[in-house]
Order: structure tokens, then sequence, then C-alpha cells
């Protein structure tokens, strides 16, 4: 194992708050495509487009203009996704670094002087992201498709982080596994650029489906119309203040609602068996909709005015999913949405 100087941490900050680092992919020894580019027809959301007047802010990681762009349809291109064979990398504190590079991962910041290597791995593939890391949502449609990716690889790998009962469930349900390391030595990592929701990542999501419903077919439970996903205040706070009266509206419809923090992912699977509409505010718990929906089936998402954001427009598009959406009234510190307008969408979707 190289060995590792205590300032190879600071290095590589001070080369980052300079602008002289360079990304963990420049270092690759070798770089292959696993999936090329392409441009891909998509189908329009279904929403009133007066309501895009209540929008007062985009979630920070968008725009107005790439929402807008989503939600419209049409052709989309879907970059590449592309594999990098990168030598002589440490895991230290969550994040991968070298002297010249430094990819953070971990809500811990890279520490300014190395602990002591407690592992080392000949070969091995990146089956986190950033994003991934910290949130469930990601986790669910992004790090878990790579993680299939990268199985047929090197064998998998993550940082060191605590898994909620939730992801437990999902790696045990899948048969997917990585190895959490600690601080460690990698000769070689592959790591993945596996955002594009692309031809292949489409084919991952199809296969996780599958996966689910197949153990949905085994249950006793009977199917349901649709299925209400709570939020609550689980979360970063974004409360649908006549959430419990949305509820109501769809039970009497035969929908069924859950929140899912509250629950287990089998009984997360047997409420949502046969559903063909999936209910919920804008938010991570609605990924268990992208795996449990039935096929051809209908996400109706519920934006807070002042967070707008349609990534699982994008989902929805390669998982062959419809995607509704309605943007709610402020109302207070949270927002509500109209029963009525709603109900109206849902009956389109169904």
């Amino acid at each position: 194992m190289p060995l590792l100087y205590p300032a190879y941490p600071a290095i590589a900050r001070l080369r980052r708050k300079l602008g002289f680092d360079k990304s963990l992919e420049h270092a690759a020894t070798r770089t292959w495509v696993l999936q090329p580019a392409e441009t891909r027809v998509e189908r329009p959301a279904l929403y009133d487009t007066r309501e895009l007047d209540r929008v007062t802010a985009c979630q920070d990681d968008t725009s107005m203009s790439a929402e807008l762009e989503r939600l419209r349809g049409g052709p989309r291109h879907h970059g590449a996704t592309v594999a990098h064979l990168i030598p002589d990398v440490y895991l230290l504190e969550g994040h991968l670094f070298r002297r010249d590079a430094l990819r953070e991962l971990s809500r811990t910041p890279l520490p300014w002087i190395s602990g002591p290597i407690r592992e080392e791995r000949g070969e091995a593939s990146l089956a986190a992201s950033r994003y991934g890391v910290r949130y469930f949502g990601h986790w669910m449609t992004d790090d878990l498709p790579t993680l299939k990716l990268a199985t047929d690889h090197a064998p998998p790998i993550s940082p060191r982080v605590a898994l909620t009962r939730h992801q437990t469930e999902y790696l045990t349900l899948t048969g997917l596994e990585y190895e959490m390391l600690p601080n460690a030595y990698l000769k070689q990592l592959i790591v993945f650029d596996d955002i594009a929701q692309n031809r292949l990542k489409a084919l991952r999501y199809a296969a996780l489906r599958e996966r689910f419903q197949a153990i949905t077919s085994t249950l006793t439970e009977e199917p349901t119309p649709g299925v209400v996903l709570l939020r609550r205040n689980t979360g970063h706070q974004r409360v649908l203040t006549n959430e419990d009266q949305v509820a109501a509206a769809l039970r009497a419809r035969g929908f069924r609602s859950l929140c899912p923090e509250e629950h287990s992912v089998s009984e997360i699977l047997a409420a949502c068996r046969g559903a063909r509409v999936a209910v919920g505010v804008e938010g991570s718990h609605l990924a268990h909709a992208i795996y449990t929906l039935a096929p051809g089936g209908s996400l109706v998402v519920l934006q807070p005015p002042q967070r707008f954001n349609n990534v699982f427009k994008d989902i929805c598009d390669a998982a062959e999913l419809s995607y509704a959406m309605t943007v709610g009234h402020p109302d207070g510190d949270g927002f509500r949405v109209n029963i009525d307008a709603l109900l109206r969408l849902v009956d389109r979707m169904r």
C-alpha cells in the first residue's frame, strides 16, 4: 500500500479552494462508454398550465426553464453512461481523493490531516453518489440502479454510512449488496457517470420493478386502485396543511393511504399492490412508488409553490410511468391543494 502522508488531505482541500484540483476522472487509465448518449421523445406531463403562475421559487438545484422543459416532454437529450478506471484512490472519512483530486461524498468535510488507513482493496467499483449518500430518494433512484450496474464490473463499495431500515430492506429484497468501507486504499476504482436517464438506466429500473412486481404478486392483500404516500413532517419540511383531507377524499375512491416512514418496506409493498396511481407531496418518499406502481401506472405529485421541482418526471419517463402534478397554494408555513382539482387530475390518470 502506498504511504499516505498525513498532509495529503490538506493538499487536496487547498487545491480545491484555489481552483487547481482535478476530477478523479482526469486520472483515469481507461474510460469506456457503457451506453451512448441518445435523444428520446418523452410524453408531456399532465398539469394545468395556469397553476404555474403560483410558483414562487424552484428547488435550489434547478430552474424554472429546466422544469418547463421536463414538463413539456418532446425530444429530450439523455447523456451517456461512462465508466472510468482510476488508480490509487483513497477513501477517507466518506470522501474519495488523490493528492490532486477530491470527490466529496459525505456530509462531513474531508479532514485536514488523514487518519489511519484500515483497509486495502485491489479493485472495486463505486456504488454511491454525493446525493445518494445524503437523500433516500436519490439512493433509491440513483444509487440502487448504479449498484446493480457496479455489481457487473467489480466488487461494489460505498463509504461507511448508517443505512435506514428501508435501505436495508430494499437491499435484502433485491439481493444486492455492497461493502461499506472505513478509511481505505483502493488500488483500482471504477467510477461511473450514471446520472443520465438513458436506455441503460431504463433497463435497470425495469429489472428492479420486475423484482418488486414478483414480490407483490405473492401477497394476499387485495389490489388497490391507488395509494396516497403521506409525507407528514418527515424529511425537509414541506407541510401539506390539508394532507389528511386529501387522503380522506382519495380513500373514498378506494385508495389506500400510509406514511412510508411509519411502515416497513414489506408493508409498503402490500399497501401499494396493484396501484395504478400514487399521490404525494414532492419528496424522497415518492421513490417507493417508482418500484411499486403497476406497469404503466401514474405518479401525481403535489408541488409546494415555493419549492418547485419535477425531478420525478425524468425518472417516470425512464421507468415508463406517467407523470402529473398540481401546484398548491401558500398556507402559513406550508401549502394546501385544491382537492376538487386534484380529484379531477387523478381521474384523468386512472
